[in-house]
């Protein structure tokens, strides 16, 4: 766990904050993007019961072989829900209770410090997502975890997922290699915000989110990248 100053308390697999998507808020990715086919009736807002996600499940399979009755208990936990722009998946104070998967959109993440928002992740499509502190010591957060744009996520909550560890001794796998990545992805982050002059940072930056940088609100890329700015307008006219 690293201290606040370079906080990385929420762990993000996929294309920002996590593996395999294409970026981080802290981390790279692990996983791919794919279609998302629902089967059967579907809920209200937040409620669409029963269905198949392949990006879920190739997510899942490329990291281990996913058994049939795995795949079913999957289908029939899954939840789905969409948050507007600016709604809040977590508030500093809340106990973080699910594990969010990004289908669509862009989430930030964020503490304050005095007043002042902190940026700390960011992610994209294609990666999970939990406050690492408050889910695993079911503790309140200190972190907001905010939609940047229209979001449409899956999720577990932490019973179901802790079932499916209990029940699925194979799913153990997939938490191991996560938590694994995380922790390189959260030690790669702190050398470049520790190391790197500010030009090495964006281009770090640009080289984690691609054409998708012009999807995040440029406060956030500064202060994820612990630069002014003043500073990242004149790189980013530059590079």
């Amino acid at each position: 766990m690293t201290d606040r100053a370079g906080a990385e308390e929420v762990v993000s697999f996929g294309e920002v904050q996590a593996f395999e998507g294409g970026g981080q808020g802290g981390f790279g990715a692990f996983g791919q993007v794919g279609k998302v086919f629902y089967i059967g009736e579907e809920g209200g807002h937040g409620n669409k019961n029963k269905f198949y996600s392949m990006m879920v499940h190739d997510f899942i399979a490329g990291i281990v072989p996913v058994s049939a009755a795995l795949r079913e208990r999957l289908d029939s936990i899954l939840k789905s829900n969409v948050f507007g722009k600016k709604e809040f998946l977590l508030k500093e104070g809340q106990v973080c209770d699910k594990i969010y998967f990004v289908e669509k959109g862009l989430v930030r993440i964020y503490y304050l410090n005095e007043g002042v928002e902190i940026c700390s992740g960011l992610l994209l499509e294609g990666g999970f997502m939990i406050s690492v502190e408050s889910f695993f010591r079911r503790q309140k957060s200190y972190e907001f975890i905010q939609a940047v744009e229209e979001t449409e996520v899956l999720y577990i909550s932490f019973d179901e997922l802790e079932a499916v560890y209990r029940d699925f001794p194979e799913f153990n796998i997939v938490g191991r290699k996560l938590i694994t990545e995380y922790y390189i992805r959260s030690e790669e982050r702190n050398y470049v915000l520790r190391r790197l002059s500010a030009r090495e940072k964006y281009k770090y930056f640009q080289g984690l989110f691609g054409a998708n940088t012009v999807r995040i609100p440029r406060k956030d890329i500064a202060s994820y990248l612990g630069i002014n700015l003043e500073t990242l307008s004149r790189l980013s006219g530059k590079i």
